[in-house]
Order: structure tokens, then sequence, then C-alpha cells
């Protein structure tokens, strides 16, 4: 078979592998067979639509694994997929349809209005290609022909489009065939946005050896009692993450880890602080799985580096990204534009098979990034890196206004652009810090008449940033100060200053004091704000949506309490959660713990689980969210009566399935309605098969 292509790896995996599953979402899962089928069914569809080889789609829809079958489809008709995440802003969106020059939309035309370009809801290509031949599509596909063109944050406001062929992708398995040892046994995590170019490293490394792709929802990533148990039940064998994110999960992974499958951990996207492992490598944590740090760049194809991490890497504490790939070439060069000699520090140039086409007609940003020396194309990656004595490269910084925080790619200037644009800001600049324990923040620095309040710039600014870029702290300056070029000096910009706050009213606190304490240090603990008061706000006092989750977990460890995260919301101060605790532990001790008697008893509280399902469908627009489809194949002639009868005999043994969520007093309960019958609907689809 002709290797150029993608869709040429994809193809020979299901010959050679096309009863192992290559895609599970919860319940559902598809063979490779049945992987294949469905992607052919969709190109032919897409393709009746007047898309043909070498046109540009977006994909705007929500992770699943129907993006997972469309990329596939995609690829396999020569087409550029253009991945756009479905939380993103407006205006952003917009940028990229325009930008990217699309001929075709796929996505819920709900979400966002004057398009600008030719639409097809997902679900009508669901539909419409069920009647198309699941043969395989034969588009000649060349190795330099673009594969995607994914959307990173911009220093001129506006994000810019990298062009990554299928090559670039190929030769990332090849540079990487011998670090690891992938077989078509591993099952990998599908965490991030499709949008996050750490996604094709983990639909490609499961494909392309056999493997399986298992989905990760948006809710699972950011609750680590549900994703480690969700690692737990598929047997997951690779799990790729941001730093930051792992250490969100990190304390459930080692408590659990006897019963993990894990073979690798792998790191991108930020820089990884190596101290922060030290627990990992305890002896008493024998069974955790190797832990690997990739320093990349989307214009390199996702990996450039690989650092296979040891206990004296952590005892040195230094950022060591390793080496650079076998596929890869590399120079460390000063601000003259030549080659550093014995340990000095430089930017990183990175040459090879995985530098990607460019930036999508945008040659102004091309001829600043890309350059030639001696005939060799290299990408100015902006790091500044020191090459070590056995051939390890250690990171240092950016040497530019581009940083990486919790795995996502920010230009300060985009962020900076969107706030200049406030009518009662007369300049504003944007920095990232790190604050309390060590957790980096954005600040935003701004010039004003009077001081704007924090929910106001925070609210202002939703509709043209994505949460990630919308900075946790603003200080309030009478100037920005300049350097003698004019430039930005921001060794002169005042650090935050954490004040105990003696302008709120000071409570007496009614809980207690035991608790209160002990809820403090646990919140202390996370974000380092030892000033913090008992009454004073948590998302104002350095919280973000990662450390709530950690929050969560250790009230759980500490008082056996379960909270969720909407809850917490709603009390996020010390105070509030120290009455909720003491409330809950109140209600435990008057439980008489007697035998439940299943039949004298119509409501119940509900779970942990289906609390956040219940918050999901209450504040989701689409509300068939978590809807479960699926399909049995039935031989032989149907007895409608008795299958009908055998469902509703069934469910008066099962109280669950007569039993729905109610509203009372604000909260979800679970109320058991004996009077539910079950009817079947029966249609004849025979004229469509």
């Amino acid at each position: 078979m002709n290797m150029n292509s993608l869709a040429n790896l994809f193809e020979e995996s299901v010959r050679q592998y096309g009863d192992n599953i290559a895609v599970r979402n919860k319940d559902m899962q598809f063979t490779y067979k049945e992987t294949n089928i469905l992607a052919n069914k969709m190109a032919m569809y897409i393709k009746d639509k007047g898309i043909n080889k070498g046109d540009n789609v977006g994909i705007y829809i929500e992770k699943s694994e129907q993006v997972l079958f469309l990329i596939i489809a995609l690829l396999k008709s020569g087409v550029t997929y253009v991945p756009i995440d479905p939380k993103s802003p407006d205006e952003r969106v917009k940028h990229i349809i325009k930008n990217s020059e699309l001929k075709l939309l796929i996505g819920d035309k709900s979400r966002i209005s004057d398009i600008g370009c030719n639409f097809v809801s997902i679900d009508e290509v669901i539909d419409k290609s069920k009647g198309m031949t699941g043969e395989n599509v034969h588009t000649l596909i060349e190795p330099e022909d673009p594969a995607y063109i994914i959307f990173t944050s911009g220093s001129t406001g506006k994000p810019k489009g990298v062009c990554v062929s299928h090559e670039n992708v190929m030769n990332l398995f090849y540079g990487c065939d011998d670090l690891f040892e992938f077989t078509n046994k591993d099952k990998w995590t599908f965490f991030h946005s499709y949008a996050f170019d750490f996604s094709v490293w983990e639909m490609w490394g499961a494909w392309i050896y056999g493997g399986e792709v298992v989905v990760v929802s948006f809710e699972e990533s950011r609750n680590p009692i549900s994703f480690v148990e969700l690692l737990i039940n598929t047997q997951t064998t690779v799990f790729n993450c941001t730093p930051s994110a792992f250490f969100e999960v990190s304390g459930e992974l080692i408590n659990r880890q006897n019963e993990l499958s894990l073979k690798y951990i792998i790191f991108g996207g930020e820089a990884l602080n190596f101290k922060k492992l030290a627990q990992w490598f305890s002896p008493e944590n024998g069974r955790l799985p190797k832990l690997i740090n990739m320093y990349g760049i989307t214009e390199t194809t996702v990996h450039v580096t690989y650092k296979e991490i040891a206990k004296g890497d952590v005892e040195k504490g230094m950022t060591n990204i390793g080496k650079v790939l076998p596929h890869l070439g590399f120079k460390v060069m000063n601000q003259n534009g030549e080659e550093v000699t014995g340990d000095e520090e430089g930017e990183l140039y990175v040459s090879g098979k995985g530098v990607s086409l460019g930036y999508y007609k945008n040659p102004m940003m091309n001829e600043m990034k890309f350059t030639d020396i001696d005939n060799v194309r290299y990408y100015k990656s902006g790091d500044i890196v020191k090459l070590l004595d056995d051939g390890d490269l250690q990171y240092i910084s950016r040497n530019d206004e581009q940083v990486q925080l919790r795995g996502f790619r920010i230009e300060l200037g985009e962020i900076e652009s969107a706030y200049n644009e406030l009518q009662n800001i007369k300049n504003a600049v944007v920095t990232m810090d790190k604050a309390f324990n060590d957790d980096m923040h954005l600040f935003l620095y701004y010039v004003a008449d009077e001081e704007l309040a924090a929910d106001y710039l925070r609210e202002s600014v939703k509709s043209s940033l994505p949460a990630y870029m919308i900075p946790s702290f603003f200080i309030k300056v009478d100037n920005i100060p300049l350097t003698v070029n004019g430039k930005l000096d921001k060794s002169l910009l005042p650090k935050i200053i954490i004040k105990d706050r003696e302008a709120l009213p000071n409570f007496k606190n009614p809980v207690d004091e035991t608790i209160s304490e002990k809820v403090r240090e646990l919140v202390v603990s996370i974000i380092g704000n030892g000033v913090i008061k008992n009454n004073q706000s948590l998302l104002e006092s350095g919280m973000n949506s990662l450390s709530i989750m950690r929050l969560i977990v250790n009230i759980k460890n500490q008082f056996h309490i379960e909270i969720a995260p909407s809850f917490l919301l709603e009390n996020d101060t010390i105070m509030k959660l120290s009455e909720v605790i003491e409330a809950r532990q109140k209600e435990e001790v008057k439980q008489d713990y007697t035998p439940i008697h299943i039949n004298a008893r119509n409501t119940y509280p509900l779970t942990y689980e289906q609390e956040n399902l219940w918050f999901i469908h209450q504040t989701n627009v689409d509300k068939s969210l978590y809807n479960i489809v699926f399909s049995y194949e039935i031989a032989g002639e149907v007895n409608e009566g008795n299958l009908g009868l055998s469902l509703n005999k069934l469910s008066n043994k099962h109280q669950i399935l007569k039993s729905v969520i109610r509203e009372e007093a604000g909260m979800g309960i679970l109320v058991f309605d004996e009077s539910i019958h079950h009817d079947i609907n029966y249609f004849d689809v025979s004229d469509f098969l």
C-alpha cells in the first residue's frame, strides 16, 4: 500500500487490526472496520456537497466520536480540516472562518450567526451519509499536502493559522518509534480539545499502531475522581496532558496506582516544574507509569524533544526538555544570529521533517518566523534554551510576548488588544507571573480614571477572549513604565500586593472553628494566599477552575463529603464552605443508618454524578447532550407485544428505570414514579438500507 498520507496509514490499520476497537466513547465502541465505513460514508456525502481535494473545511462541534469520524473522512478526501473549539468566542470563530477561507463549516448553526460560508449541520452529515457507500475513498494525496490548519494566538490581536502536512505528522511518529513501545494493545485518552494540536498526537498515536482512542468528555477532564475512574475502567495505557492538568489528578493517580494500566504519562503544552514531581518518585509509589516530558510547538508538529524523567532529574529541579527528536535538527542562536558556544543561552531554531508548511496565507509572519540557514529551513521558536553537556536542552524562558498557560499558547498582545478597545481604559499591558504557591497567572495592568471592578473587567472581554485568556488579577496603575527606548519596562510594574482586606465586614465565625480552620488550611495549600479572610471570595483570591477541582477532592478526603463544582461556586468563601460542611456532617450524625425499605420510599437524593449531569442539563442549551444512543441487531422475527411486556417487567424490578430527576426548592431529587409505562416505537427502515 502507498503510505503517502494519514488516510493510507489508517486504512492499513483497518487491514491489519480491523476487529480492534478504534474509538470508544462511554458505552459506545467502534472497531477499525466500523470506523472506516462510517468515515467513508461521511467522505462521500461531503464530496456530494461540492467539496474537493485541497478545500478547507471547518469542524465546529462538541468533542465526541463524531469528531474523530469526521477528521478521518476529511483526510481521506484530501481536504484540510480546520478545527474550531465550540467554546471559542464568536469573534474568534468568525476570524478563523474568514482567514482560513472555509468552503464549508460542519457544526451547529445555532452557535453563531453570520457564518460567512457554506454550512451543514453534523446531524445532517450523520443522517444523509447513511445511504452512501462504505467503500474506501480513492483520492490521490501527496505527502506534502496539508492535513490541518490549527489557529494559535496572535501577537497582533488576531489568531494565526498554522498549516501542517500529512508527512509532518507521519514523520513525528517515525521519529518517535524507537523512543516508545506503542502497540495495538494501547488505549489513548482523547483528553484535549481537537483544536489543540496535542489531540493530533492522541488520535494518530493510537491509530497508526492499531490502538484505541478513548474519548474524554469536558466534564470528565475537569473532575479528577471521574477522570481517574475512566482511566481504570477503560484500562487506558497512554495519558497525554499539560503539567497543570496532571497536578490536578496526580494525587488521585497515586492513591489508585494499583488499579491503573497506564504505561506512559506524556507532558506537553507548557513548562514542567520538576520539583513538584517529588512524591511521584517516593519509594512507596512503585506501580506508577513512566513520565515523559515533550517540549513542542504547533509550527513544528506537536513535539520537538523527548525526556524520560528520572528521580535524579526531579532532585536537580531544572526544566529539562531532553533531546531533539531524531527526525528534527536544531541550532541555538544568539541575538546576532550566531550559534552560541559553551553553556550560553540562546533561541532555539528547529529544522527537519516536522517543520510545518507555515502560516496560512500570511507571508509577513512566515518571513518573520521561518528562515533559511545554509539552505536548510528553520523555525525560530522564540524559546530561550541552554544546551547541556549530555546533549539535553534546558528550557529557560520565552523571548517574546508569547506564553503558555495550562497548555494553551497565548499571545499577551491579543489580550492587551481586547482591553485597549474598552472606552474607559487608556492603556493596558498583560504579564504572566507566579502568584501565591508558584501557580502561574495572568495579570492585567491598566491606566484609567478610576479603579474598575474585577467583575466588569472579566465580563467585558468574554465575547472576544476565551476563558483561559482572561486575567486572574487586575492592577490599576498611573502609567505604564517604559525603557529609554520607549519599550515596556516590566521590571517597574508593581507586584501584586496581597492585602488583608480590613474593609470587609469582620463577621463572627458561626461555625465550628475546627472545621473552618481545616477548610482554611486546604484553601491556602492550594492557592497559597495565606492572608485570605474567611469571608473573602476564593475566585477573587487566586482560585481557578483547576484548583476548584483540587479543592473538591481534598474536601472529600478530609471530610468524606462530596461537593459539586456548581455548589462550591455558590459558596466560594471559607466561611460558607465551612457552614455547608458542618451542616452535612450534622445530617450524617442524625441518620439512624437503618436498612432502607425500597418499596416504602419514592424520592432519593442525587448521587454526585447525577447532580453533575442535572446541573449540566439545566445550564446547557442542548438538552440531548447526554442521551445515550445505541443499537442491537436482532435475528429473526420480533414479537412486539412480548418485547414491550418484557421491558416493562424489567422496569418493575429496577426502580431506576421508572425514575426521573425533578426540581424541589431549587435542588434536584430522584423521584420513583410507579405509573411510568415504557412504550416502544417501531419504524420500518428497510427502504433506507
